[in-house]
């Protein structure tokens, strides 16, 4: 039976984040990394995962697919105001996540 997880704010590739909330990283790379092993170390591939906004900062559809494909869980994502090309571009990025509802 899968674990169900409630997150959000992640704001992966978004540098600025990084100053706008005293996060404790030197640059968004490093940033990235340590968010992404530490979800994998709790989340399993088969758990379901409801995102509450703001999962990433992206001008390309590579950078949805690149942090999805890298995180276990089914990512339900309700959008965030940082969500602007995921929401922008809905039907191509709707195969990276489980569902996505956009929060209006």
């Amino acid at each position: 039976m899968p674990n169900v997880f409630f997150t959000s704010d992640s704001h992966f590739n978004h540098s600025k984040i990084i100053n706008y909330c005293d996060r404790p990283f030197n640059d968004v790379c490093e940033m990235n990394s340590v968010m992404v092993e530490k979800w994998n170390s709790v989340i399993n591939r088969e758990d379901i995962v409801w995102h509450l906004g703001d999962f990433v900062f992206a001008r390309k559809e590579y950078e949805v697919e690149e942090a999805t494909n890298i995180l276990n869980g089914k990512i339900n994502l309700i959008t965030g105001d940082h969500d602007k090309f995921i929401e922008k571009h809905l039907k191509q990025c709707l195969r990276y996540f489980n569902s996505i509802t956009e929060n209006y």
